[in-house]
């Protein structure tokens, strides 16, 4: 049963090997408190999630099981969240908030990110919580957690621009805007001196690796919202079985909800059907324009705040509908996530560099090398096999790219030629294995 549950459900990725952006979560909070900040303005995320993953790792240890845990609770804490706000704001009853949950628990996006090493989950409890805090009025609480969803990851400034344009389209009041001001000027205020910092270090490349998405990929938004797809995993795993078959079906489902939920909107619900398809499309929106003219940034796992909105939006749509419209796109809706967490235990089980490091430890003597042949493998490998022996092999420095994690890689990490005998060196090629050369 345990190996039916770890092998053939998301508990997979659990328990699976790191891979690259999970070993570099680990290995940047394993530094000092004041490293980790000079580091991260150097790189693409603010400070706080490797912060905490800093205390985490210090009071409980750095197997992939703990260190996953943290992001685990953050994804319980969204789905308690998710629970209070179905019941206090979109007024359901018991027995609906549960049957409702189960769309929070089984998204795939939410799902997989529940068990990765990243920042991914704590942002998106963060924004759960700051949307309602907004709603409650509960200014200090707004203030505390949007600051500290700004420090969790950039793209939380598309929340707040999410909640100012809202709160300025319903509260016409000029008393009510000056409130409004007041209370989403203290975040920014906050957040500002770290922006300040992190300009100030002058580390930005046009070097990145997600590719721009096209007026298809637009169509394809709701579904992608949904399910976390990345064109990157159609082109390994396409066709009419696959991710594209899926996304599709999808997508043409979630735009007929969207269509006939929004004409059944009296003008009672504006204000909270607006706040839920804001919250929903503005950003992955405007994160599209901005990489369909300039650098690409358009990736479904950076919009997992929009993701949990979506969620939101979609019961608030549902509950719209007849009882019999309504579970018919319920039952459909529950067949595509099955399908599409299917294809996802096949393509987003990652390489098992943890068995293969156990091999090449029981080989390996102390004055041994490792050499990766992929720089995307350095730090798993790191990681794995310890930080001193393991080296990369044939690269320039001058030329990896800087989304790998270059601030924690030296020049000294680069090699060009393999030891002389009797020091083995262990070659590994990335998502194949391992072989010994000597010179």
């Amino acid at each position: 049963m345990l190996t039916f549950l770890f092998t053939k459900t998301p508990l997979l990725f659990f328990v699976q090997s790191f891979w690259r952006d999970e070993a570099f979560s680990f290995l940047l909070a394993k530094q000092s408190l004041i490293d980790i900040l000079f580091l991260t303005a150097k790189d693409f995320n603010p400070p706080l999630y490797y912060l905490i993953l800093h205390l985490w790792l210090n009071l409980f240890g750095s197997s992939e099981i703990t260190l996953r845990t943290l992001s685990l609770i953050f994804f319980t804490l969204t789905i308690y969240k998710a629970y209070d706000m179905l019941t206090d704001v979109l007024h359901l009853s018991p027995k609906k908030t549960i049957l409702y949950l189960f769309l929070f628990l089984s998204n795939p996006v939410l799902l997989y990110y529940a068990f990765e090493v990243r920042m991914y989950a704590m942002m998106g409890f963060l924004a759960v919580f700051s949307f309602q805090a907004l709603l409650a009025q509960k200014h200090k609480t707004y203030i505390l957690v949007t600051t500290l969803a700004l420090y969790t990851h950039y793209f939380m400034l598309f929340v707040l621009a999410v909640q100012i344009i809202w709160s300025l389209m319903f509260n016409k009041k000029p008393s009510h805007q000056k409130h409004t001001w007041r209370m989403f000027i203290y975040p920014l205020a906050f957040f500002l001196p770290w922006l300040i910092f992190f300009l100030s270090q002058k580390v930005f490349t046009n070097a990145f690796w997600i590719t721009k998405p096209n007026l298809i990929d637009f169509l394809y938004l709701p579904a992608v919202l949904y399910t976390g797809y990345e064109k990157e995993y159609m082109r390994a795993f396409g066709g009419i079985f696959g991710y594209r078959g899926v996304i599709s079906v999808l997508a043409v489902l979630l735009l007929a909800l969207i269509g006939s939920g929004a004409r059944r909107i009296n003008r009672d619900n504006r204000r909270l059907f607006w706040l839920l398809l804001l919250w929903a499309f503005l950003s992955p929106i405007l994160v599209f324009i901005i990489s369909f003219v300039s650098q690409s940034y358009y990736l479904p796992r950076y919009l997992l705040f929009s993701t949990v909105g979506f969620i939101f939006l979609l019961v608030y749509l549902l509950e719209s509908l007849p009882r019999k419209v309504k579970s018919f796109f319920i039952l459909f809706l529950l067949v595509i996530t099955l399908s599409y967490q299917l294809i996802n235990l096949n393509s987003k089980k990652k390489f098992d560099f943890s068995t293969m490091s156990k091999d090449l430890k029981m080989i390996l003597k102390p004055q041994d090398r490792v050499y990766v042949t992929d720089e995307r493998d350095f730090q798993v490998a790191q990681y794995y096999l310890g930080e001193d022996r393991v080296f990369i092999y044939g690269k320039s420095y001058e030329n990896l790219p800087a989304y790998i994690g270059k601030v924690l890689i030296d020049k000294d990490d680069i090699r060009n030629q393999l030891p002389l005998a009797p020091i083995k060196a262990a070659v590994i090629v990335h998502n194949r294995g391992y072989y010994f050369q000597m010179q």
